[in-house]
């Protein structure tokens, strides 16, 4: 834990987040977007990107082919729990980005720690759930996450704490404690919705974890499956039904997210006949566009009502173009998997506002300085060793927790999957946090193999 507040604090103390200099560092793309929708639930009370529309606004959105905002309209796009929790720190330190990401640096301690109790409880020795825990402490993506201002940390702590209530849940299930168990069901959902209300992605493990409790426990009655599953059910509902129920009184529509659509839409734009990705984003969201004009005034539909027309046509282009499409897509996959977050590191670094990213899939090498060649060598290096002793951990010790073996496979193929429009390392990160118990069981059973090979060679030089 110590390790893991160095390097964390480290990289913090070297991007100086309180200096007004670093606002264009932290504060570009999503980050910018968390930040105004803090502010603006601070001043007027409403959960919206453009709560007062300006003449100025609203003529940059009618000229926007995108439509994903329009003024005056509630936020649809993003569920509102860092939002808040930003929104609640600035109003106790003022509007301090280093406010935040301090306090993001403090959490990841819990998420080590949980990290540690979720391998501890799987694998049942303590030198391997401290190999576990160092993995996160020095893995990079973490280390980038708790120092920049997106969603995804303070879903990767929810995550972590879901992780370590089903494993509890699903042990007691095993041991047939039935009163304990029917409680961790619920504290699951609960704990489930928290993280879908930070981040879009945590919806994905709700079905798997209804899947994972109704085909994996066969030890356990259907009935007790059933009811445990509803019991999961309950929780999710408690923690995310307002936010529900808040979309269908403004929008009338029994829904979470209008982001699914926006990223499939953004996802189809690599069958787009523009070679330069912002164009080709800009032209799949115009035909968008111009179907919404058939059917009306885009001004006049709600967000839900335009995310149906994205998702109608991002799927019609999928469908002329499918082959393309695979192809493209297989190399977002390989991307999410192993990009390495070098202009992130060289922002935060170098305190450059304006770097490339480096992104397989356009199929180029960006500029690459000392700097960028260093970064990108130790992550990707980095990340095929945690790969591979995650591997190696669910080859050898995976059998003694088939179900949550089988939760972990099911939902890091999943997200893989599911990586429809965004190559950012930040996407990688759930996949790293479930495997990371199964690494620190891999490189223990390496240890071992390995101390015991230079054992017996040691014992065959002393016989001879």
């Amino acid at each position: 834990m110590l390790i893991a507040l160095l390097l964390r604090l480290l990289l913090f103390f070297k991007g100086a987040p309180w200096e007004t200099q670093a606002q264009s560092v932290y504060l570009k793309a999503d980050p910018g977007g968390y930040h105004q929708l803090a502010l603006n639930l601070l001043r007027t009370g409403r959960y919206a990107f453009m709560p007062d529309p300006i003449p100025e606004q609203v003529a940059k959105s009618m000229a926007d082919p995108k439509l994903w905002r329009l003024p005056g309209e509630p936020e649809a796009l993003w569920p509102p729990l860092y939002t808040l929790f930003i929104a609640g720190i600035y109003s106790r330190t003022g509007v301090q980005i280093a406010a935040v990401l301090l306090t993001q640096i403090l959490l990841s301690l819990l998420v080590a720690l949980l990290v540690y109790w979720v391998s501890l409880q799987l694998f049942k020795r303590e030198s391997l759930a401290l190999l576990a825990a160092l993995l996160f402490a020095i893995e990079p993506t973490m280390i980038l996450l708790p120092n920049t201002m997106y969603s995804d940390f303070i879903f990767i702590l929810f995550l972590s704490i879901l992780y370590f209530v089903f494993v509890r849940n699903i042990i007691l299930m095993s041991s047939g404690t039935v009163s304990r168990w029917i409680l961790w069901s619920w504290i699951t959902g609960v704990v489930l919705g928290l993280a879908c209300l930070t981040h879009v992605r945590g919806v994905i493990f709700f079905p798997i974890i209804l899947l994972v409790i109704l085909v994996t426990m066969r030890s356990v009655s259907l009935r007790w499956r059933f009811f445990s599953m509803a019991m999961v059910a309950t929780g999710y509902l408690m923690s995310t039904g307002y936010w529900y129920w808040r979309n269908y009184r403004i929008f009338g529509e029994w829904a979470f997210s209008t982001a699914s659509s926006y990223n499939l839409l953004i996802g189809a734009s690599m069958v787009a006949p523009v070679e330069k990705r912002e164009e080709s984003i800009e032209w799949v969201f115009r035909q968008a566009r111009l179907r919404m004009e058939e059917q009306g005034d885009p001004f006049k539909m709600n967000p839900f009502t335009r995310a149906r027309i994205w998702r109608r046509t991002a799927l019609d282009l999928i469908r002329e173009h499918p082959t393309e499409y695979l192809k493209a897509h297989l190399k977002r996959m390989i991307t999410v998997a192993f990009v390495p977050g070098t202009s992130e590191y060289e922002a935060i670094l170098t305190k450059a506002s304006q770097t490339e990213q480096f992104k397989l899939k356009e199929g180029r090498l960006p500029r690459m300085g000392a700097l960028r060649w260093i970064l990108f060598v130790w992550v990707v290096l980095w990340t095929l060793f945690l790969y591979s002793m995650g591997i190696w951990g669910v080859l050898t010790r995976g059998k003694e927790v088939m179900p949550i073996t089988w939760f972990v496979l099911i939902t890091c193929a999943v997200l893989w999957l599911t990586s429809i429009s965004n190559t950012h390392p930040r996407m990688r990160a759930p996949i790293l946090l479930l495997l990371l118990p199964y690494s620190g069981a891999g490189l223990g059973c390496m240890r071992e193999r390995v101390s015991t090979l230079f054992s017996k060679q040691s014992d065959s030089l002393g016989s001879s």
